[in-house]
């Protein structure tokens, strides 16, 4: 397992992802004062953000069942917790995005190679009935 979103393990195959970027910052309100530049006050860290890249072979190893678990998950809107493959819970994030991009398309219009990029940002975990009934809801 490289990491597990929820539901949603990726691993070497079929869902892969072979590139994960991380960034995060701080959120400072700004106040004007007269004569001087504008003063800064820290509010605290923003979320932070994870954005994993991959690709899926969908004719050779399949993994469109989990690109749509994801579709699901984003529509969803429910933050998940998402744990890194050595076992370190990385906290919980939500789904902001997906994008996909196909190429070398077979005789019937599907694509042989989808290139994938996930957007995530940091979030508090949900209320526990909730999380609890959005994965209900994802099962059946």
């Amino acid at each position: 397992m490289l990491y597990a979103l929820g539901s949603i393990v990726f691993e070497v195959s079929p869902l892969n992802v072979d590139e994960v970027e991380r960034t995060g910052g701080a959120d400072f309100a700004e106040k004007p004062i007269l004569g001087r530049r504008p003063g800064f006050e820290f509010m605290g860290e923003s979320a932070r953000e994870l954005t994993f890249r991959g690709k899926l072979f969908p004719e050779a190893l399949g993994g469109e069942k989990e690109w749509q678990e994801l579709e699901q998950l984003k529509s969803a809107g429910a933050a998940q917790h998402l744990i890194r493959g050595d076992g370190q819970a990385m906290g919980w994030y939500l789904i902001f995005g997906l994008r996909e991009s196909g190429r070398s398309l077979n005789a019937q219009g599907v694509a042989r190679v989808i290139e994938f990029e996930i957007q995530l940002k940091e979030g508090d975990p949900p209320p526990e009935g909730e999380y609890q009934g959005a994965q209900l809801g994802l099962i059946q």
